[in-house]
């Protein structure tokens, strides 16, 4: 970069917007900011784990909140259905063995009744406490499913195929965890001695930790990424195109007709995903540069700052000075430099964003 295009540090400030006259929020400006910083260096040197950690941070954070909020219907929800539903036992298959000098029963669905020490029936068990089990969990699924598409994944496959299989996940979830808690609540009864709204609290961290690690997966399956879908509706597009000519070579109108139709559609499918991906790239490019370029403006602030206190001290630090000097100008230029690449790169992919709307 020419001298001549060297900023003024004035100039670098005024691209940077002002924080805010609230102490508290300017705080958190100051912090999100340096956050940012940090965030996008490590994004431009480790992309894919960069991916991988922002997904999962999401992923995990959801899960978490999810998992609380099934913790607290699950505390509610039994005392819905009374003590009729807490006295009725459900266990099946209940298959009883002898372990420890104990009887129990091995239980695929269902869960025991609960008494308290006088041997009387109390909420937290049962039949009650199954229905209740599954209203909670079900309730919850119906949030994080659209939490982890829209804002972890962000998704735009089909919502109902996807929705089918996060169904499908759930039930086959839900008998992995049955067999775990309501054989956890057989040995707590006979040897641990829990009290109910304790293992609730288990049962639900216990569920909520099997859910996370097997969603986690299906997740990577029903939401795959935008590029990798684009990349994959455009071949799917190419073997219809394929198919059409070979129609064409057979000169029969109906398979024609038929071929022409179906790469129609496939040819809409991938031009729209593709246009989809092309603005989620160019979101993206302009987040990283304005991020970069933030954060280069912001080091040539904090070393103006430093420059400032030791130009001030009473016992000059001349070398130091000296460095710091240095560093300042290597900073404008390099802040200079960003601005102008940060001005051009959002005007570039705002086009495409506009091209692919």
């Amino acid at each position: 970069m020419s001298e001549s295009k060297v900023m003024s540090q004035e100039e670098i400030r005024n691209n940077l917007a002002p924080y805010s006259d609230n102490p508290t929020l300017k705080v958190l400006q100051k912090a999100w900011r340096w956050w940012l910083g940090v965030w996008t260096y490590f994004t431009d040197k480790k992309p894919k784990l960069a991916k991988f950690l922002y997904t999962f941070a999401l992923f995990y954070l959801f899960s978490n909140l999810v998992t609380i909020f099934q913790g607290v219907l699950l505390n509610i929800i039994p005392t819905w259905f009374g003590m009729e539903l807490a006295g009725q036992a459900f266990a099946w298959p209940g298959i009883p063995y002898h372990i420890f000098g104990k009887d129990l029963q091995f239980i695929i669905f269902g869960y025991g009744i609960e008494t308290n020490e006088a041997g009387a029936v109390i909420i937290g068990g049962g039949l009650g406490y199954f229905y209740a089990f599954m209203i909670a969990t079900f309730l919850a699924q119906c949030i994080n499913f659209p939490l982890q598409r829209n804002f972890t994944y962000r998704s735009k496959g089909n919502p109902w195929y996807q929705a089918m299989w996060y169904l499908i996940g759930w039930l086959g979830i839900n008998v992995v965890i049955w067999i775990i808690i309501g054989n956890l609540a057989e040995w707590n009864r006979a040897f641990i001695g829990m009290p109910p709204a304790v293992l609730s609290w288990v049962n639900i961290i216990i569920q909520g930790g099997v859910a996370m690690l097997i969603f986690y997966f299906i997740f990577l399956v029903i939401f795959p990424d935008v590029h990798k879908v684009a990349d994959q509706k455009e071949i799917h597009a190419e073997h219809k195109k394929k198919a059409l000519e070979d129609a064409e070579n057979t000169g029969n109108k109906e398979a024609i007709k038929s071929a022409k139709a179906a790469y129609t559609k496939a040819k809409k499918d991938a031009d729209e995903m593709r246009r989809l991906s092309n603005r989620k790239h160019a979101e993206q490019v302009i987040r990283n540069i304005q991020s970069s370029s933030e954060t280069k403006i912001i080091k040539v602030i904090s070393l103006q700052k430093h420059l400032d206190k030791l130009n001030e001290a009473e016992q000059k630090d001349e070398a130091t000075i000296k460095l710091i000097e240095e560093h300042l100008q290597e900073a404008i230029v390099e802040a200079s430099k960003a601005i102008s690449e940060r001005d051009e790169v959002i005007k570039q992919n705002e086009l495409i964003i506009a091209q692919n709307t």
